[in-house]
């Protein structure tokens, strides 16, 4: 079940920053632009799982468990980050 979680996170994420740099105006299919989508895709991810790791690891620190809806809350907050970002370059 992660195995296809992830699969489908790594694909929803590439597909988000093709949609962003079509967006944002950035030639994807040129070398810079496979980069930048690379780039893009991993800001999204890290950033996602920074915000959502620092309450995490407090409750670990407190508790020893794991804090549930962990990752409920990467993937709300990755679709934030994709949401902000969408209507602020149609803006």
């Amino acid at each position: 079940m992660f195995k296809n979680l992830g699969i489908l996170f790594l694909l929803s994420v590439i597909l988000s920053a093709l949609v962003g740099g079509i967006l944002m105006g950035v030639n994807i299919w040129s070398s810079h632009g496979i980069g930048w989508v690379i780039g893009y895709g991993f800001g999204s991810i890290l950033f996602s799982i920074v915000l959502c790791g620092i309450p995490a690891s407090i409750y670990w620190i407190i508790k020893r468990n794991k804090m549930p809806g962990f990752d409920v809350a990467i993937w709300v907050v990755w679709v934030l980050i994709f949401v902000i970002a969408t209507i602020g370059n149609l803006m």
